[in-house]
């Protein structure tokens, strides 16, 4: 649900007041004014799921998804990072129209993507300025661990979300900061759960809140490339391709959370010539940060083309014909197996020489997060020979990508790809372009040309394969199949 958000200052708790909500002194109230049943639903659900939230009635974790709850350390984890419902109204104000009124604990801080941008400017002076001794190094450590810190606060809140939810819209712009002093350690919290699904119906059999049917949400920035073939043709196409089809009911709020760890270290690296006491940034990271790059100006692009269709009421239908004639889904798909490719470079590098080299003691562990989190067309983990089919398993927990990015990879808790080298990564991957052909004919394809992808994987290969032929090609996915597909653009936003 979409709406307007004021801050405002409590004069009375209301007398139902508990919990963590009892304690607040300001609210945020959001406005969101439905038209729809459905839309009604929608932001009724939102207020049900706020409420549930609250970390001072943590119970039990029910299902795989999320992570056991219940000890007063884990409530200090997620406390002040996630809204908490104070009260909600609902006002009939005309034939099937209402207004919903949600006021909610506020969480601390700013918006991660304005934040972000403040940091871009300080870096394009700092690189502008006469070079300093060791200032490359100390921003370039400072980048992995802050994306570390992300990692580390947040996997407690998605796992304690995930517990009944999907929060399906995690993005730069939906994660607070909370800077501080100097010095301090930045604080992180998230926020707007207007997207977010119910996990029991979200997984259940067809129906209009399950997978198949609920519109496609959040910043398409942040989707995997299953999100784009859902978008551009709806779920009985993606259902054809049961890697894809597990990627997206499984990885969304995973990925995104990836997505926007990476985007996190790229705007803090301070990037430039080598200076004269040769202190260069490492080639893998480089190479990560240049894959980084390129994937994000096509996402851009794409989300520029969306933003402008729904802020004007444009065609969606048309919009979904036009990003598939485009490869909308391939160029991400392809964009995100460079991204794992570089990560695994990058790795291998670290754990061939000096930590200190590459950053600090947060380097491979932030490394190996985003493997585990980044998934392109369904192949995800660290281990490249077990990650093509990696979406077919369950998704690790938001426990163990905690677990890892704490430097802890023999938990176990992500499975057996925690404690497996990616010093094979390479060879996987210089052979993965050969098996492409193989690989794409498993799934009822007869050739992969467009996949001469350095370092894909076999799976990466098969999926881009998949979804990248174009129509009147051996994909079976005609243009007629987009028109009319479920989701619509209008939650891109």
């Amino acid at each position: 649900s979409f709406g307007t958000v004021w801050v405002a200052e409590v004069i009375q708790p209301a007398s139902s007041s508990n919990g963590s909500a009892a304690a607040a002194k300001e609210v945020a109230v959001k406005e969101i004014i439905c038209q729809s049943p459905h839309q009604l639903a929608s932001a009724r659900f939102e207020a049900e799921l706020l409420a549930k939230l609250d970390p001072a009635r943590i119970g039990p974790a029910s299902d795989g998804d999320g992570d056991q709850a219940g000890s007063p350390t884990r409530q200090l984890d997620i406390e002040g990072r996630l809204p908490v419902l104070v009260a909600s109204e609902t006002e009939v104000v005309g034939p099937a129209l209402w207004r919903v009124r949600l006021a909610m604990t506020r969480v601390p801080g700013v918006a991660l993507d304005h934040y972000l941008e403040q940091q871009r400017s300080l870096r394009q002076q700092e690189a502008s300025a006469p070079s300093q001794p060791g200032l490359r190094r100390r921003r370039l450590a400072e980048a992995f661990q802050t994306a570390c810190e992300l990692v580390l606060q947040l996997t407690p809140v998605l796992g304690h979300i995930g517990r009944v939810a999907y929060h399906r819209d995690v993005n730069s712009h939906n994660i607070l900061v909370d800077v501080g002093a100097p010095g301090e350690r930045p604080l992180f919290g998230i926020v707007d759960f207007g997207l977010a699904a119910d996990l029991a119906k979200w997984r259940g059999p067809l129906g209009p809140s399950s997978w198949h049917l609920v519109d496609i949400g959040g910043d398409c920035r942040y989707w995997p490339m299953s999100a784009w073939l859902q978008f551009e043709c709806g779920w009985q196409e993606l259902s054809n391709y049961p890697v894809l089809a597990a990627e997206y009911q499984t990885r969304l709020d995973l990925h995104a959370l990836g997505l926007v760890a990476l985007q996190v270290l790229a705007v803090g690296c301070l990037r430039g010539p080598e200076d004269a006491a040769g202190e260069g940034l490492p080639s893998g990271v480089v190479a990560l940060l240049d894959a980084w790059h390129a994937y994000w100006e096509d996402a851009n692009r794409l989300w520029s083309e969306l933003l402008a269709c729904f802020r004007s009421g444009g065609d969606q239908d048309g919009l979904k014909i036009s990003c598939f004639n485009d490869d909308a889904h391939g160029v991400i798909g392809r964009g995100l197996a460079r991204l794992r490719l570089a990560a695994q470079e990058a790795l291998q590098e670290c754990d061939g020489g000096d930590a200190s080299a590459t950053g600090n003691v947060f380097t491979q562990p932030l490394l190996r997060v985003l493997l585990e989190l980044l998934s392109a067309g369904g192949a995800s983990g660290l281990d490249p020979a077990a990650e093509e089919d990696a979406c077919l398993r369950p998704p690790p927990t938001w426990e163990a990508i905690g677990y890892l990015a704490a430097g802890i990879p023999s938990s176990g808790a992500v499975g057996s790809s925690a404690s497996i080298s990616v010093a094979a990564g390479a060879s996987a991957g210089a052979s993965a372009v050969a098996s492409a052909t193989n690989a794409a004919a498993a799934v009822g394809r007869a050739q992969a040309p467009a996949l001469a992808l350095a370092g894909a994987s076999a799976a990466v290969a098969a999926a881009l394969a998949a979804a990248t032929a174009g129509p009147g090609g051996s994909t079976g996915v005609g243009v007629g199949a987009c028109a009319g597909a479920s989701g619509g653009c209008g939650a891109v936003a």
